[in-house]
């Protein structure tokens, strides 16, 4: 089967761990464990690193390392509500920049169950930001992004489990708590799973990094399940997705990106945003109307702050996401805005020359179901 070639052609999958089992939070009927695969080498701050590309995943930052592979799936022939990925250490806890790691993104893709395709698609392309003067437009990182959004609009046999990144983790909800509205993703009993992350590691020696995962799932098929898919919207969608912006160091700035019109009927049932330090919120607008909220949290007891080059830094450690489903039709229009404030928190420092800003970034992850 399609497990079995994929081993002939690559290796066999790195087999997972279920390190703890949680309290559901979707579904009192569900299965909510924490497991994970490794280990993986992650090279020290002063190793020699891959320029930025795409050849081995998606590298943006030439200080950092990309970690990737085939890994077992989490569950197979189960509905899972809730999925969400970070790195951690061989005892569980999570690799932060508490402890000298900062995770740019982590991409899981699932190879049996089609793409479904963003049912968005850009009205027209500002040449820069709206809110943004030259010194903090948008510059060009290039590429698309399977985690950070699809401008191509084209099927595939596989699709994109989670995606996202940052100390909050990469993932969200497959399901709206408390809706009436079923939705999930589901495992086939032969899918095959591959992940991809870029993380930097702020440490002179190399580390021994696993892959976790956080995961609610159901057994079998939910009968009347509607089919997810995921999609992000860029505050500046015709920069393309990875494009990064330097917001001004003396003042907040609100950045309003394009207009999107909707091709599809269906329901929004979770968005999470992905931002880079100095980022506050994205609000989501549908017919002008703002329909959701989603902030950044910053530092947490574990310990998502570090001093980098004499300064203390403080990093995104969650977001507090939109859960809820929200109903939208074919024609209806979309946008976002994105909220930056430096003088509250500093961009993340690059790795190899503590006194550089890394750029900001702003998208808005979302899962959504095709109605039936």
């Amino acid at each position: 089967m399609l497990g079995s070639l994929i081993t002939s052609l690559v290796g066999p999958a790195k087999p997972g761990q279920v390190a703890k089992s949680l309290k559901a939070q979707y579904d009192p009927k569900a299965t909510r464990e924490f497991k994970l695969w490794g280990p993986y080498s992650l090279p020290g701050k002063n190793a020699t690193h891959a320029g930025p590309g795409f050849s081995n995943g998606i590298k943006l930052d030439p200080s950092s390392d990309v970690l990737n592979g085939w890994i077992s799936p989490p569950c197979t022939d189960c509905t899972v509500l809730k999925a969400v990925a970070n790195l951690a250490y061989k005892n569980g806890t999570q690799a932060d920049v508490g402890t000298g790691v900062y995770t740019h993104h982590i991409i899981i893709s699932q190879v049996g169950r089609p793409q479904l395709i963003p049912p968005i698609f850009p009205v027209s392309c500002n040449s820069s930001l709206s809110g943004a003067k030259p010194s903090t437009a948008p510059k060009q990182a290039g590429g698309s992004m399977a985690g950070h959004g699809h401008r191509k609009r084209q099927d595939f046999t596989s699709s994109v489990f989670v995606g996202g990144g940052g100390s909050a983790g990469s993932g969200s909800a497959f399901a709206a708590p408390n809706s009436d509205i079923k939705t999930g993703a589901y495992i086939g009993k032969y899918d095959a799973f591959q992940f991809s992350s870029e993380i930097v590691n702020y440490n002179p020696k190399e580390k021994e990094i696993y892959l976790s995962l956080d995961y609610e799932f159901l057994p079998g098929k939910t009968p009347g399940l509607m089919n997810v898919g995921m999609g992000a919207l860029s505050v500046e969608g015709c920069a393309g997705p990875t494009a990064g912006f330097m917001p001004p160091a003396d003042k907040p700035i609100k950045y309003t990106g394009s207009e999107y019109i909707i091709t599809e009927n269906g329901y929004f049932v979770n968005w999470m945003p992905h931002l880079h330090d100095g980022g506050e919120k994205i609000n989501i607008f549908l017919n002008g109307k703002d329909v959701c909220e989603t902030k950044a949290v910053y530092g947490s007891d574990s310990g998502s702050e570090a001093v980098v080059g004499g300064s203390k830094w403080e990093t995104i450690s969650s977001y507090i996401p939109c859960e809820k489903a929200i109903a939208f039709k074919k024609g209806d229009k979309l946008k976002m805005t994105a909220d930056y404030d430096l003088t509250k928190h500093r961009l993340r420092p690059d790795s190899a020359h503590s006194d550089m800003g890394a750029e900001g970034m702003a998208l808005a992850n979302f899962i959504w179901a095709k109605a039936v």
